[in-house]
């Protein structure tokens, strides 16, 4: 039997204490007999992943200051210290990697942890070849990639890691002013990746957004070079006088949605239904006094979904939010310059689910940190899809409202263990039974 607090929540809040990972490496380093003592780094959280009373992730980034050199930690947490004990043992099965300053992967039992000092996290060993100076050398030699290097170049700043499955680099060319952004994929992603992104250059005349450009696909590596787009993230500009910029948004979609349809994957609603249960189950593990609510609320959407009038089938982004956007500002008389990126998940599909999902981010981001307005921008998004030629199902666009409102109490809310995040996940489930009620 479960107890109600999952232990795990203080765990990861210890972790993310300042100076947490600091002290723990500078412990390990110690009982794993290496002279002198570990350089002191500033550690940043960058990202957590927490699955109640199964595991957490918790990747860190360190930079001293006035040094362009970062060190990645990446640390496992478990219910118990058995499960990490063994965890490390396991770890330590594997060659030990090249060019770590103290010990690759140690034990921290206040937390119940296993850490990894990147490039020796768990099973994702490409990484290494953007890492490490040498290596990265190599690679791009081997790709045919003539950037003039000094000695001591800037590496590629990590920005995502999830063992196992992809990386995310960026890297600001040295010598120019262009940045390039490097993914790393599971077998056969970066296949699909590079597919997507020339299928909307060979379009991009029909289109009122600009897309990453694919400068390079290492097939080696699975790695794909992208380039970096201009503008702001929207989401950090989603406030009451963003309504011209989202309407562009709206606008830009709306192109997208109006390709003719020749796609090969497809998207529906019966499986984002599939993907909602799969991922509610850890909502109701993590708020059991909600679980209840959860449920009755997944029976409803399922119910409405069965009787949901099918679209006609349009190219969708598939993972669209405020994230995934950057916009410029209007210069003289042009409207804001808008860019769309992460394009791993085109596909043929309802444009409901791309507008619902940015109407459910638009409201959650207001909630999160308090702005006022997101009524505003959810009347200019739609406006400017309308303008650029867009049409929706309102039935249909309110179930993908409902269903991206309640899959971001999981993404936004819970996975993050975010400030606050109980609060705003009760809120996002509130709203999205409000939405559903209406069905």
């Amino acid at each position: 039997m479960k107890p109600e607090v999952d232990p795990l929540i203080e765990r990861v809040a210890l972790a993310r204490k300042p100076g947490a990972l600091m002290a723990a490496w500078q412990a390990a380093w110690e009982s794993n007999g290496f002279p002198g003592s570990p350089k002191k780094h500033p550690f940043a959280v960058v990202e957590t992943h927490y699955r109640p009373f199964v595991r957490a992730r918790v990747f860190f980034e360190g930079v001293r200051p006035g040094k362009p050199r970062r060190r990645y930690f990446f640390a496992q947490l478990f219910p118990d210290l058995a499960q990490a004990e063994a965890r490390l043992a396991q770890a330590r099965l594997h060659k030990e990697p090249r060019r770590t300053t103290g010990p690759s992967s140690f034990l921290v039992p206040e937390w119940c942890a296993v850490v990894w000092e990147l490039p020796g996290g768990p099973k994702l060993r490409i990484v290494r070849s953007f890492m490490q100076r040498k290596a990265f050398r190599r690679t791009l030699d081997r790709m045919g990639v003539d950037v003039p290097l000094d000695k001591k170049f800037q590496l590629p700043q990590l920005l995502r890691y999830v063992p196992r499955k992809r990386a995310v680099f960026r890297w600001p060319v040295p010598g120019s002013s262009e940045v390039l952004f490097i993914k790393l994929y599971e077998p056969g992603g970066d296949q699909i990746a590079v597919h997507n992104l020339n299928w909307l250059r060979e379009r991009a005349t029909h289109l009122s957004f600009d897309s990453p450009e694919a400068r390079q696909h290492f097939v080696r590596r699975r790695a794909v070079f992208m380039q970096g787009l201009e503008g702001e993230v929207l989401s950090s500009q989603l406030n009451a006088s963003a309504q011209a910029k989202v309407f562009e948004v709206g606008r830009a979609l709306a192109s997208l949605h109006g390709l003719e349809p020749k796609l090969e994957r497809t998207w529906s609603s019966l499986e984002e239904l599939g993907a909602l249960q799969r991922a509610m189950g850890d909502v109701e593990v993590g708020m059991p006094v909600e679980a209840s609510q959860v449920t009755e609320l997944v029976a409803r959407l399922a119910h409405t979904q069965s009787s949901l009038k099918l679209g006609p089938g349009v190219p969708i982004h598939g993972n669209f939010f405020g994230d995934q956007v950057l916009v410029q500002e209007a210069r003289g008389a042009a409207p804001p310059r808008v860019g769309i990126v992460d394009w791993d998940d085109l596909t043929l599909g309802d444009g409901e689910f791309d507008v619902g999902r940015m109407i459910a981010h638009i409201r959650y981001v207001h909630w999160q940190e308090n702005r006022t307005g997101s009524k505003l921008l959810e009347e200019a998004l739609l406006a400017g899809y309308r303008a650029g030629g867009g049409r929706l199902d309102a039935r249909r666009l309110d179930w993908y409202v409902a269903v991206c409102l309640l899959m971001r109490a999981k993404i936004s809310g819970l996975r993050k263990l975010a400030p606050g995040w109980h609060e705003l996940a009760k809120r996002t489930l509130d709203e999205s039974a409000r939405v559903a009620s209406q069905l």
